[in-house]
């Protein structure tokens, strides 16, 4: 079943930025991001358990680099992924990231945001 999910985000993502290189090829516009939001509604469709994959990794208090700093996540804590957004890309390993999954602590901890390059799995499977 995580697998299926995965791959329907994945998919999902492909047919996005697959529209949006042929909105800009069209247009005959630049990709220019549309401004940094630190505010985003998200809802809670689930939750998923995964580990931090990265060293020191920013939780931020929306999905883009630009965001206030909340804190720091150590390698290896256990995190609720709640859902995920598509915020700024954030590259990992050699593979870019362009999903953000609204996170807390496991076991009542402090949330935010945190790009899906280092989250287990790719980050949250449901869609905000």
């Amino acid at each position: 079943m995580r697998l299926v999910t995965g791959l329907r985000k994945r998919l999902s993502l492909a047919s996005s930025a697959l529209l949006v290189l042929v909105t800009i090829v069209v247009v005959g516009g630049s990709a220019t991001p549309a401004s940094a939001s630190c505010t985003h509604s998200s809802r809670d469709a689930g939750s998923a358990l995964l580990y931090v994959t990265g060293t020191d990794v920013a939780v931020r208090s929306g999905p883009h680099t630009s965001c206030g700093l909340n804190y720091r996540a150590p390698n290896g804590l256990i995190m609720n992924a709640h859902c995920y957004v598509t915020g700024d890309t954030v590259k990992s390993g050699g593979i870019s990231y362009t999903t953000w999954s609204r996170v807390s602590v496991w076991g009542g901890g402090p949330g935010g945001w945190m790009s899906d390059a280092f989250l287990e799995n790719g980050g949250a499977p449901y869609r905000c």
